[in-house]
């Protein structure tokens, strides 16, 4: 791990199992369900290879925008890209499974989410936002803020510094670093109750962009036959 760190620059730490629950153990999505002993002494088992957030966000992100649990089922059995199989035969290079992996398998579904307004601009931010950094931990971070953001259980799983760190396995100062330079490209915006948003594209209205491109569109062929 210490390696595949070294060449990605990721700067992601190999924490012990112990550390994780010390971390999550103030976050209401599991504090608010399971007592402090199961956490340590089963829970953290339980979740494994998965962090136990990528697990909270896997289940969550599932029940909103799949059609029913086929699609968690293969996640987690089939072999194809992103899949849990496939990432695990690939020797995944980091402790525990972060968000990323839910991200990526879930990309395409949340492209056919055209009636989820809050998905689909979530997703243009977060794709945006990817394309705007090269930074490998800059990209996780991209990709689990946009799933926290996603699921929007503001009083159990906030976008904040805590629970992105957590989810993670980076310090306070590695957070602080992500957040100072995704802030400097215009790419989150810190709020005064310390939850973390996107910056980029959240003043869009999906539904007036299209109403605009089709009036605009109109306009152009009704121009346009006037020069035959």
């Amino acid at each position: 791990l210490a390696k595949a760190c070294a060449e990605t620059g990721a700067q992601i730490c190999e924490y012990s199992a112990a550390k994780i629950i010390d971390n999550i153990n103030n976050i209401p999505a599991f504090t608010s369900i399971f007592e402090t002993n199961y956490l340590y002494n089963e829970f953290i088992d339980y979740c494994y290879p998965l962090h136990p957030i990528t697990l909270y966000l896997l289940i969550r992100i599932n029940e909103k925008v799949a059609q029913n649990e086929r699609t968690l089922f293969t996640f987690l059995i089939k072999k194809s890209k992103y899949s849990f199989s496939k990432i695990i035969e690939n020797d995944y290079p980091y402790s525990y499974i972060l968000p990323s992996v839910i991200y990526d398998y879930f990309e395409k579904i949340f492209s056919s989410e055209e009636d989820n307004e809050i998905i689909h601009k979530l997703l243009i931010s977060s794709k945006t936002a990817l394309n705007m950094t090269d930074d490998v931990i800059e990209k996780e971070f991209i990709k689990a803020l946009a799933l926290v953001l996603m699921i929007n259980e503001k009083d159990y799983l906030p976008s904040s510094r805590h629970v992105l760190q957590s989810s993670l396995m980076i310090n306070e100062q590695k957070c602080s670093e992500i957040v100072r330079h995704l802030e400097q490209k215009n790419i989150v915006i810190e709020r005064p109750n310390r939850r973390i948003e996107f910056k980029i594209n959240m003043d869009i209205d999906i539904q007036s962009e299209i109403d605009n491109i089709g009036g605009r569109l109109r306009f152009i062929l009704h121009i346009q036959t006037h020069f035959y």
